[in-house]
């Protein structure tokens, strides 16, 4: 999903006895994605679809971080 449309998962329910271990596998697994044009060869995560949508995405992270949030992987534009 690029941004041009909500079908993606916006939620995880993770029991709290595996909480650590989950966003830890999940930030590993998300620092390994290859982030590029679509159309070079082994991208796995191409651009979002506009402007709009990148300052969406960070608008989201603005206020995740404000309530509390931490950011375990990415979180700035590439």
């Amino acid at each position: 999903n690029s941004g041009q449309t909500c079908v993606c998962t916006n939620r995880f329910l993770v029991q709290a006895g595996v909480y650590d271990k989950f966003v830890e596998k999940l930030a590993a697994a998300s620092n390994e994605l290859k982030v590029g044009s679509g159309l070079d060869d082994g991208v796995q995560q191409g651009p979002l679809i506009d402007e709009k949508a990148v300052e969406k995405v960070e608008e989201l992270i603005a206020d995740a971080t404000a309530k509390g949030g931490k950011v375990a992987a990415g979180g700035k534009r590439h």
